[in-house]
């Protein structure tokens, strides 16, 4: 799977946080909020950027995704929480 990856495909200086989050409901019917953020200036970040998939119960930091990952389906967003 393409998202597998642990690095970053934005170019050096790139700032793709900020935007629209984007919001899915998993397999099993819990909606999910997904937002980039700039991860800079927290202490031990892994990256620049991270996404953060939150729901009513659980938040999730992701460090590697695809720079189009707002055109993931659902199932792909979902799949790619679980690599947090």
């Amino acid at each position: 799977m393409f998202f597998r990856s642990n690095v970053l495909d934005a170019k050096p200086g790139e700032d793709r946080s900020g935007g629209d989050p984007v919001d899915y409901t998993d397999a099993t019917f819990v909606p999910w909020r997904v937002i980039e953020r700039d991860a800079r200036g927290d202490p031990g970040h892994r990256a620049d950027h991270c996404l953060i998939f939150s729901s009513s119960d659980v938040v999730r930091r992701v460090w590697g995704y695809p720079s189009a990952w707002r055109q993931l389906t659902g199932a792909q967003l979902e799949a790619l929480s679980w690599m947090a």
